[in-house]
């Protein structure tokens, strides 16, 4: 199983997600354009969702895609083909008088569009399996970022 389409292949499986997550416009989206009505569904709380799939309490999971326990526990993103899900990228947004500010800009910039999945996943496990502090991934990260050093990319 790489994709999502692969699933509807497999009719006995339980999905994990956050409560939210299965009445969401979004899950039905996926759900329909898949033909995953037979998925089971299992609303848990997103800190025990990793532990679940990774334990076999469920057969898979809704994941936010740059968690770090994705790499930790050995889990595998599946590509979405029939691009279902929209993008949940994140956003700089600033106010008029940032904007304006001398060197903010700038010293923003690098950001847009510097880190990917993988990289971001690395420094949340840095900080949630590792145990390092979240300042020093975050300059860890920042240092790989103006270095331009996403190899992941």
């Amino acid at each position: 199983v790489r994709t999502i389409a692969d699933l509807a292949r497999h009719g006995d499986l339980t999905v994990g997600g956050d409560p939210e997550v299965f009445g969401r416009p979004e899950w039905t989206r996926v759900r329909d354009a898949y033909g995953l009505g037979s998925l089971r569904t299992r609303a848990m709380d997103s800190t025990f969702m990793y532990g679940a799939v990774r334990d076999r309490q469920v057969d898979l999971i809704t994941a936010y895609s740059t968690d770090g326990r994705i790499d930790a526990f050995d889990l595998v993103v599946l590509r979405d083909p029939r691009q279902a899900f929209p993008p949940y990228d994140a956003v700089v947004l600033l106010s008029p008088r940032a904007a304006t500010t001398t060197g903010l800009v700038d010293a923003l910039r690098p950001l847009l569009g510097g880190i990917s999945d993988a990289r971001m996943r690395a420094a949340n496990r840095a900080v949630d399996i590792d145990e390092r502090a979240p300042a020093e991934a975050g300059q860890d990260l920042w240092t790989a970022i103006r270095a331009g050093r996403d190899a992941a990319r």
